[in-house]
C-alpha cells in the first residue's frame, strides 16, 4: 500500500528525501505528518515547524491549507486554535502550556532562524511562474546546504523534502546530502518481480489512467512529471529510433584530409580550441540543400597551436592544419567558439 509505505517512511526516519511522480502524496503527506505530530507530541511539549516552498506565498498556501485540515478534523475539536484570524500562520494548543506553532517560509529568501523541532520542504524546485534558471537550482542547493539544515535541531530535529527533480544538479542527486538523508524515488510507474509494469498507487491512477496520459502531456512532460525523470534529461535526450529516422546519416563519412572535397557548395568550418586539458577540434560542413552535411572531423590532442613551417602530416600543429583543409575542403569561412570569424579566405575553387 503506498500510502501506507510512505506514512511508515516519514515516521520511521528523521531525515528523509523523496521524490513522486504528481499528484503522488507528496504535499498531502507533509501535512498529514504535521497533524500526526501536533495530535501525538503537540500535547506534551512545544512544537516549531517550519514548512518551505519555492517561495513564502507558495509554503503560507500549504499552511492554509493545513489550518482547513485541522478545522475539518473532528479528531481536533479540542485543539484551541491561537491564530483564527492569520491566515499563512498557525499556532495552536492542546492545555494552554505547550504551544505549537507552524510559519511559512520561501528556500530562495530565507536568511537565518531560530532551530526548529520540524523542517518541510515542499518541491523547492517549483517556481509557478516561470521555468527554472540552471543558475537557481545551484543558489537553491547552496542555500539548502548552508543555511536550512542548520535550522534543525540537533539530534531530535526532523527535515522531510519532497518533490519533483529538474536535473542532475538537483539536492536529490548530490551525494554528500543523500549521506544524511534516507532517498526514495516513486514513479508512477515501476515494475513487479515478474518485469510487468504496474502502478504505483493504483487506488488512485490504474495503469491504463497514467499511459493515457501520454498523448495528452507529451512524452517528455509525461517521463518527468510521472517517471521522475529530470527535467533537463527530457528536454536533451533523443531515442534511438528518432535518430535513425531523421538525424543519422549512415552513408556520411569522414573524408580525408589528403582526400578533400571537390564541390561548388558553401563549405564553413568550426574549431572548438582547446587547452592544455582538453583537446581542440576541428568539424567541417558541407551546406547542400539547406542542410549542413559534416565531411570532416579531426582531433588535436596535444597539438600545438601554431609551428610557423609548412604542414607536416607526421608533426601537425592546429594552424598549420586548419591552413591546409581550407585548402583540401575549399572552406569558405571557420568558426571558433562563440561563432567568431577566426579566418577566411578565398575559396580555392575561385583563384
Amino acid at each position: 500500500n503506498y500510502v501506507k509505505e510512505v506514512c511508515d517512511y516519514l515516521s520511521k526516519y528523521n531525515r528523509t528525501m523523496r521524490v513522486a511522480f504528481r499528484s503522488g502524496f507528496k504535499t498531502t503527506s507533509l501535512l498529514a505528518y504535521v497533524m500526526y505530530k501536533i495530535m501525538f507530541q503537540g500535547i506534551k511539549t512545544d512544537l516549531s515547524i517550519r514548512y518551505y516552498s519555492f517561495n513564502e506565498n507558495l509554503a503560507g498556501i500549504h499552511v492554509q491549507e493545513l489550518k482547513t485540515l485541522i478545522d475539518k478534523n473532528p479528531y481536533y475539536k479540542e485543539l484551541i486554535n491561537l491564530k483564527p484570524l492569520a491566515e499563512n500562520i498557525g499556532a495552536w494548543t492542546w492545555d494552554k502550556k505547550h504551544i505549537i506553532r507552524v510559519r511559512p517560509a520561501g528556500i530562495i529568501s530565507f536568511t537565518r532562524g531560530a532551530k526548529d523541532d520540524l523542517v518541510l520542504i515542499d518541491d523547492p524546485y517549483a517556481d509557478p511562474a516561470s521555468k527554472i534558471h540552471p543558475t537557481l537550482i545551484l543558489k537553491i542547493n547552496e542555500l539548502f546546504k548552508s543555511v536550512i539544515l542548520e535550522t534543525v535541531k540537533p539530534r531530535t530535529g526532523e527535515i522531510h523534502v519532497v518533490g519533483s527533480t529538474l536535473s542532475r544538479a538537483d539536492m536529490f542527486f548530490d551525494p554528500e546530502v543523500r549521506k544524511g538523508f534516507h532517498v526514495k524515488f516513486y514513479p508512477a510507474i515501476t515494475k513487479d518481480k515478474n518485469e510487468k509494469e504496474v502502478p504505483t498507487w493504483p487506488e488512485f491512477y490504474t495503469l491504463e489512467e497514467l499511459k493515457a496520459k501520454i498523448p495528452i502531456m507529451g512524452e517528455k512532460a509525461w517521463s518527468s512529471e510521472m517517471q521522475c525523470v529530470p527535467l533537463a534529461s527530457t528536454d536533451s535526450f533523443f531515442k534511438k529510433e528518432q535518430l535513425r529516422k531523421t538525424t543519422v546519416n549512415p552513408s556520411l563519412r569522414n573524408i580525408p584530409l589528403i582526400e578533400g572535397l571537390d564541390t561548388q557548395n558553401l563549405v564553413i568550418a568550426g574549431l572548438d580550441i582547446g587547452r592544455k586539458k582538453h583537446k581542440s577540434v576541428l568539424v567541417v560542413f558541407e551546406i547542400k540543400n539547406g542542410k549542413a552535411i559534416m565531411i570532416h572531423q579531426k582531433s588535436m590532442s596535444g597539438w600545438r597551436y601554431y609551428s610557423a613551417k609548412p604542414f607536416d602530416p607526421l608533426h601537425p600543429s592546429q594552424v598549420e592544419y586548419c591552413k591546409e583543409a581550407i585548402k583540401n575542403f575549399g572552406i569558405d569561412a571557420l568558426y571558433y567558439d562563440n561563432s567568431c570569424l577566426l579566418y577566411t579566405s578565398p575559396s580555392p575553387r575561385d583563384s
